[in-house]
């Protein structure tokens, strides 16, 4: 959820990230999908920061993306590898007080602050 109440739902099956307003009606739907690479994208988690950007774990492609509260694409970092910020599947984010990011570098067995 963020600070406005708005509920966000990853759907893995369907490889989107769902929005739903507070009167519990479909909102928006995050476009990730044209800003993947070549595999296929699958949403891993969501994080939402205190001016209510959306970050989102894409865990094929090894990178995470941001997105504005409309769901436009701000900012993606990250790709296949293990060096110091690179990812081998990203599984969850967590965002702290200052907004700065944490992501569960899976295979990689660590977590890089982004």
């Amino acid at each position: 959820m963020d600070p406005s109440d708005n509920v966000y739902v990853k759907d893995e099956e369907n490889r989107q990230v769902l929005k739903f307003d507070t009167i519990e009606s479909f909102n928006t739907q995050l476009d990730y999908s044209i800003t993947a690479s070549s595999n296929v994208p699958n949403p891993a988690d969501i994080a939402i920061d205190s001016s209510d950007n959306v970050y989102l774990g894409d865990f094929n492609n090894h990178i995470i993306q941001k997105f504005d509260i409309d769901g436009n694409l701000i900012a993606k970092w990250g790709s296949n590898g293990t060096a110091d910020g690179q990812l081998f599947f990203p599984q969850g984010i967590a965002i702290d007080s200052y907004d700065n990011v944490y992501v569960t570098d899976t295979l990689n067995d660590r977590i890089q602050k982004v």
